[in-house]
């Protein structure tokens, strides 16, 4: 209704309290409804809408009719009637193309086959002149975007324009930031101020908008009877072109989708996606750990970028194909040892205070307790680690976590509160873990480093980590 009204609305100068008052009159009338009434039109309010407006104008954002996308003309009565625009409008005169994918695997690695389709893809858009259309939200629309760099490249937004918003996730706003300083650029929302739909609605109205502002489609990895098939067959049937891609290049029209279907349907990659579990004890870690004590931080595969890396960095780490992309447990290992640091995080602990964990458990103890958390497309244990002396974590703050019942976390003071771990939560409890923490982030001395060992699965890990920065080494299993 926002937009409808929006699109009624003809020019007028919004420092003029009469042209305002019969804009918005003229702008519900022609719209179907119902005069606007005072509500609208209080002096408070044709103030406060002057100074947003004044302040989204000097953004250089714009609004645009659907008339202005030139789009195929068996879309434009599908279109919203109104968008909201930041960038160079000048590429809507191109043909617009976009690269389609339906979801995939969380855990990206480079050699996915939607990786290699997308290179096809994007070389095939250049070769035909054609600018490109793609979003943010999911890792296969950010590669194209950084695929696209250069431009011309237009970015639907699956929300009120960023730039429009007063609050953006930091993440977000970083990538597109990066991405308005990198050449041509249009971004596009169909969104106005205000209350918006949910998240899955969103994007699902986000890929039918591409597909309906674009003259070619770029089909990818499509997984069969899901909403990027329905989207590509409503376009087929408009007369939109279409061309599919594999990891290999161009294909034929019908080619099927790379990888085999779970039992949903659902395409997904052949590889695994996560290390095994631990096989064996580690004689060598128990024999240095006789008579002291040690503290382990497991490291874990980190799907999407790592804590701290861009967007952008991430993407690009994928389409170089660098060694370390996919953010294995081990590639998790080799940056805190490169950084000498161990980053803090949040996300499952209470509060917003960041932490690193650890645990007294050595691997031969934590094999029982390793197990698949879907959710978090991870173990919650893997084979690699660093363990050190206890003491001297100890001396830095370090301290065991307590186990406890709800009640107990209001009685416990603010320094005590990031130790807090519901004890049983959904009837299990956390316990076995023997979990330590420490406050923000652990930046690795040279004497800590000294005192340090890496843990890792195999002789070749241990001489990569060896010859990279002479740090002692000891395996999680044989």
């Amino acid at each position: 209704v926002r937009s409808l009204i929006i699109s009624h609305i003809r020019p007028f100068d919004i420092y003029s309290e009469g042209e305002v008052a019969e804009g918005m009159e003229e702008a519900f009338r022609r719209s179907g409804l119902s005069a606007c009434g005072g509500a609208f039109l209080s002096a408070r309010r044709r103030s406060d809408a002057a100074e947003t407006t004044e302040k989204w104008f000097a953004r250089g954002i714009r609004i645009l009719l659907r008339e202005n996308l030139k789009a195929p003309a068996a879309s434009v009565d599908r279109l919203p009637a109104v968008f909201f625009a930041k960038g160079d409008k000048a590429i809507l005169d191109q043909p617009l193309a976009a690269t389609l994918h339906s979801r995939v695997n969380r855990a990206v690695c480079p050699g996915d086959p939607w990786i290699s389709a997308t290179k096809a893809a994007l070389a095939y858009a250049g070769e035909k002149g054609l600018a490109v259309v793609s979003s943010y939200g999911n890792v296969p629309y950010s590669v194209v975007c950084t695929l696209a760099l250069a431009g011309p490249l237009v970015v639907v937004c699956p929300e009120v324009l960023p730039f429009m918003a007063s609050v953006t996730r930091p993440e977000i706003a970083a990538f597109l930031e990066d991405l308005s300083h990198s050449g041509r650029i249009l971004f596009l929302s169909a969104y106005s101020p205000g209350r918006v739909s949910d998240l899955n609605t969103r994007r699902i109205e986000r890929d039918r908008l591409i597909a309906g502002i674009s003259t070619v489609l770029l089909a990818g990895e499509i997984r069969k009877n899901g909403n990027m098939e329905r989207i590509l067959s409503e376009a087929k049937a408009r007369g939109t072109k279409t061309v599919h891609f594999s990891g290999e290049g161009e294909t034929l029209a019908n080619s099927p989708a790379h990888g085999e279907p779970d039992k949903s349907g659902r395409i997904v990659t052949i590889r695994p996606v996560a290390k095994r579990k631990f096989e064996h004890a580690a004689p060598e870690l128990e024999q240095l750990a006789k008579g002291s004590r040690y503290l382990i931080h497991y490291t874990r595969a980190c799907p999407g970028p790592w804590p701290g890396q861009k967007i952008l960095d991430y993407c690009r780490s994928l389409v170089h194909g660098d060694r370390d992309s996919t953010h294995t447990a081990f590639d998790t290992l080799m940056r805190i040892i490169e950084e000498r640091r161990v980053r803090g995080g949040a996300r499952l602990t209470r509060g917003n205070c960041p932490v690193v964990s650890f645990t007294e458990c050595v691997p031969r103890e934590v094999r029982d307790l390793t197990e698949w958390r879907p959710a978090l497309v991870r173990w919650s244990f893997e084979p690699y680690g660093v363990a050190f002396p206890l003491q001297s974590l100890f001396r830095m703050g370090a301290r065991p976590v307590i186990y406890a019942v709800e009640a107990a976390y209001q009685d416990l003071s603010e320094e005590l509160r990031h130790l807090f771990q519901l004890q049983s939560p959904s009837g299990r409890t956390w316990a076995p873990e023997k979990e330590w923490r420490i406050k923000g982030d652990l930046e690795i001395s040279d004497s800590l480093g000294r005192e340090m060992v890496i843990i890792v699965r195999t002789l070749d890990e241990a001489r990569k980590v060896e010859e990279c920065c002479g740090f002692r080494t000891a395996l999680a299993g044989l």
